[in-house]
Formats: C-alpha cells, sequence, structure tokens
C-alpha cells in the first residue's frame, strides 16, 4: 500500500521521509477463538515493530486482519 498525504495548503502531496516506525498488531499476535457470533480474539503478546524506509515509492505491507501504525516524518514529494 501507498500512503500519500494531501497538502490542501500548498496543493502538493507529500509522503514519509527517512526511516517510518511500523507498528503491527495482526493475526501473529493474537489467536482467534471461533464461537460463531462470540468469537473473539485472544492478545498472545505485544505488537510487533520493525523500521521500514520512507520516501515517494515506499510500499507498506498491511498484514490480513490487523491494526498498522505507521510513524515517522512528512517530507515533500
Amino acid at each position: 500500500m501507498k500512503v500519500v498525504f494531501a497538502g490542501p495548503a500548498t496543493h502538493r502531496d507529500h509522503c514519509f521521509a527517512g526511516r517510518v516506525d511500523r507498528i503491527t498488531f495482526g493475526a501473529a499476535e493474537y489467536q482467534w477463538h471461533a464461537d460463531g457470533a462470540n468469537g473473539q480474539a485472544d492478545p498472545d503478546g505485544p505488537p510487533s515493530r520493525s523500521t521500514v524506509a520512507g520516501g515517494p515509492e515506499a510500499r507498506y505491507q498491511l498484514p490480513k486482519a490487523s491494526i498498522v501504525v505507521l510513524r515517522g516524518r512528512i517530507g515533500g514529494q
């Protein structure tokens, strides 16, 4: 997935610049307990953390059934 921030004041798009911290809480971090409509997730550990490169052509993996936080500095494109 490509992430672009629209700059309404400048009419220019922006992207992450430099290093981007990625925090993921997905299927690898929890155990699903199936119970029909009462199914639930049971956390099995802390979120995973990694560092990825930013830039105008950077693509970010979003694992299925996950919550992902991308945190970094925004620069021009």
